[in-house]
């Protein structure tokens, strides 16, 4: 019905798309003027004048001129409301006094004409609504030829309130995640976007994308459409950010620190890690969930944004599968993470995501149950690295707000992972725990603790390897860890507070640290992470930053590639900011 009723032929330029949407029978006839309205007016005349008695479809009549009238009345308070610049009446004794006047008078009388008229018309203009509401639910992209007055007011009262919320007068126990995602190619990322929809709860979510171009600056007006597109076909509530650069790099931190409007700006960026996992389109396979069905979409063509037009940055790298490392050499993909936190962002890198499946995380009888596993504690730097610091209170703070989701919630369970030494007693393990939970009951995290038996890497092996510039033996780093532990509950009043220095010394602590994690040691680390964290859904893993040495960039990716090797959809989190508090 919505297909024949669309005025999307027409005269001139858009008579060429009357075709697929009329399905050949609808023709213009003159300006404005289309069969398939013309013909459905033509059938209510008929049908109407068939009645054979003109005082019984008087009423009707009546009442429908009146109820237009009183459409139009209402629709100049709305108008005016709103301040549109183009809403410039004629009538020079316009005003809101006038309309609102015009708008009772219409309704009274036609109540006082005849009061079952009244309700029919009314109930039959009601069903119109609903039929024009659903219509651009289930076509949102759907062109018309008129606009919606709530469009104009809702931006009105947006922009009204927008003004209103003053990022000086953020607090901590209002935090919430504002993420921007960045994305290469819209085709492999489908599941990453879904997730962050998740993770994001409610705050604001942005996809952003990047166009390298070294010509003058083009239009990007039918790009902005094509992502909107993908945005209504993958449900989820994010807005679009796209813009132009030289080089991705430069592009991608100008979107970092644009990105937003007032106080809604993104404090957290993410971006898909940078691996030689094979890239897979879940646009066109028939498996995926996310299939775009031929047809669905006209403003997304086929060959938009295809996986095989890929231009790797070095040689040596095979093209990652759905975010901005995929075209990015090494070392600006690393320098790029140091400009995220040197703005002031939280980072995060997403790996494995092309193996979530929601479908699989879906509890039924007789399956096992699956998780959502953080772990707290750094394995990269684990003598500095406590519940109480910011970096580990980000961590847990994403991992409670996924298990806040209905979806999340009613499917998984949430674990915390602590690592346990095997020189602590079991009555020390049980006060440490205890300790542990009344950390996380400070502030409000419900989750499962649990206890990871660890035990250090020879210290033959780090000498071979040149030894920590810290002068710690692997013993004492692992042991320092564990002692990280047992001092969970100091400050819990100022939790999130200590342990916040700056980006560019953690980046220094990073490369004193690089030199002690050595194969071996990683390696038990990985296993460690695969054991214990088999049946994650998705895993959350608390890293260091980068380092502040260029030279160390491949020693920092090569150790969080082979920490993550095979673990399954992951994200590795390094938080700066400050997000949880024992104050009400």
């Amino acid at each position: 019905m919505f297909d024949f009723l669309s005025p999307s032929c027409g005269c001139g330029g858009n008579a060429r798309s009357s075709s697929s949407s009329m399905g050949g029978y609808c023709s213009c006839l003159t300006h404005n003027e289309f069969l398939g309205p013309l013909l459905l007016t033509f059938v209510l005349s008929a049908g109407l004048l068939a009645i054979g008695d003109m005082n019984s479809i008087a009423p009707f009549t009546s009442v429908f001129f009146l109820l237009s009238y009183a459409m139009i009345n209402l629709s100049c308070i709305m108008l005016s409301w709103a301040a549109a610049p183009n809403f410039r009446p004629k009538f020079k004794h316009f005003n809101l006094l006038t309309c609102g006047l015009g708008l009772l008078t219409t309704v009274g009388i036609m109540i006082k004409l005849n009061v079952v008229a009244a309700f029919t018309c009314f109930g039959v203009f009601l069903l119109l609504l609903i039929c024009l509401y659903f219509y651009h639910l289930k076509y949102p992209s759907a062109e018309i030829q008129w606009g919606s007055v709530a469009q104009a007011v809702l931006f009105h009262t947006v922009r009204k309130y927008l003004l209103k919320l003053d990022f000086r007068r953020e607090h901590v126990k209002f935090w919430r995640p504002h993420v921007l995602l960045l994305v290469a190619n819209p085709r492999t990322a489908c599941p990453l976007i879904d997730f962050l929809n998740d993770l994001k709860k409610s705050g604001i979510y942005i996809l952003g994308h990047v166009k390298v171009s070294d010509k003058s600056p083009c239009d990007l007006s039918e790009e902005y459409n094509r992502w909107q597109e993908l945005v209504d076909h993958l449900k989820v509530k994010a807005f679009v950010s796209v813009t132009e650069s030289s080089s991705l790099r430069s592009g991608a931190l100008q979107m970092v620190r644009v990105s937003g409007l007032g106080a809604l700006k993104p404090n957290t960026v993410v971006l898909g890690f940078r691996d030689s996992t094979p890239p897979t389109d879940f646009l066109t396979m028939e498996s995926s969930r996310y299939i775009l069905r031929p047809g669905k979409s006209k403003s997304i063509p086929s060959n938009w944004h295809p996986i095989d037009d890929r231009r790797g940055a070095d040689a040596e790298s095979s093209p990652a599968r759905d975010c901005l490392p995929e075209r990015l050499s090494l070392h600006d993909y690393v320098a790029l993470l140091n400009d995220i936190l040197q703005a002031g962002k939280n980072l995060a890198l997403c790996r494995y995501f092309e193996a979530l499946d929601k479908e699989q995380i879906v509890r039924r009888r007789n399956q096992r149950m699956r998780y959502i596993d953080v772990w707290p504690i750094n394995f990269m730097c684990p003598q500095t690295s406590s519940l109480d610091d910011t970096a580990s209170l980000f961590t847990l703070q994403l991992g409670t707000i996924l298990n806040m989701v209905k979806f999340w919630s009613k499917n998984t369970k949430y674990r915390v992972f602590l690592i346990e030494p095997f020189e602590w007693s079991p009555d020390f393990l049980l006060k440490q725990q205890i300790k542990v939970k009344e950390t996380l009951a400070s502030v409000r995290m419900n989750a499962e603790i649990v206890s990871v038996p660890w035990k250090a890497p020879s210290t033959v092996a780090l000498d071979q390897a040149g030894g920590c510039s810290t002068g710690e033996a692997a013993g004492d780093v692992v042991a320092a860890a564990a002692n990280s532990a047992g001092s969970l509950t100091s400050s819990t009043g100022s939790a999130g507070s200590s342990g916040s220095s700056n980006s560019s010394n953690k980046g220094d602590l990073t490369s004193e640290q690089l030199p002690c994690l050595t194969d071996r040691y990683i390696s038990d680390v990985n296993r460690t992470l695969r054991t214990h964290s088999n049946d994650a859904a998705v895993m959350l893993i608390n890293i260091l930053p980068p380092p502040s040495d260029p030279a160390k960039y491949d020693a920092y990716i090569d150790v969080l590639t082979a920490m993550s090797s095979d673990v399954g959809p992951c994200v590795m989190v390094h938080g700066v900011s400050k997000v949880t508090t024992t104050m009400l």
